[in-house]
């Protein structure tokens, strides 16, 4: 009988500290925030590198794809000379490629003889006057071009030129300019260069270039 009752007593006990043990774990704090400051901190601290992390790459990607858009745009632009390698576009240039004047044209020329003293029927003093419209009809290519002028005798060849003068002038793309020369002459008598019938011959000496490429 005493057995029994030591046995119920045991049973009860640990009964009860079981109960007991149930009772603590049930009143430990199950909201985090109840742990304290530190630990969310450090949490949130962790979500933000994560977040900023996500953001570099997103940049880095962002950046990338426009560089590699802007390689490929200015790729693009050179691939006419460049897309099939080095070798390749220096062959192809080299073969394919050469230098030519531009388009160009020569209008308006006109001369004026001009006798500015006369003796006895014979002119001693003359001026002429060149001028010529030179027009760069190319749509790109800006250049300076070169005009020679030669002062000859009607009915006489530049090989037989009395006085010869050059001008170099810049011409931009699709506009022109006007060249103008003026050669005096004194002489005496009636076989004077003053006294001859005199004209203007000119002659385009310099034109720029480009490459064109087939």
């Amino acid at each position: 009988m005493k057995i029994k009752v030591i046995l119920i007593a045991i049973i009860i006990m640990i009964l009860g500290l079981a109960l007991g043990y149930l009772m603590i774990a049930d009143e430990s704090p199950s909201n985090p925030e109840d742990f304290g400051g530190e630990g969310d901190e450090n949490s949130i601290i962790s979500g933000n590198i994560i977040k900023d992390s996500e953001n570099d790459l997103g940049s880095m990607a962002d950046s990338g794809g426009s560089s590699d858009g802007g390689s490929g745009g200015n790729g693009g632009g050179s691939s006419g000379g460049g897309g099939g390698g080095n070798s390749g576009s220096d062959s192809g240039s080299s073969e394919n490629c050469r230098e030519s004047q531009i388009s160009y044209s020569i209008q308006n020329f006109t001369y004026i003889s001009e006798c500015n003293d006369e003796q006895n029927g014979v002119c001693v003093d003359k001026n002429i006057y060149c001028d010529l419209d030179a027009y760069n009809l190319d749509s790109e290519v800006d250049g300076y071009f070169g005009i020679g002028m030669h002062v000859v005798e009607e009915g006489y060849q530049i090989v037989d030129s009395l006085s010869y003068d050059f001008q170099e002038i810049m011409i931009t793309n699709e506009n022109k300019k006007k060249f103008q020369f003026v050669f005096n002459f004194q002489s005496s008598g009636e076989e004077g260069n003053a006294n001859k019938i005199l004209t203007c011959v000119y002659t385009t000496e310099k034109v720029p270039k480009k490459e064109i490429c087939e």
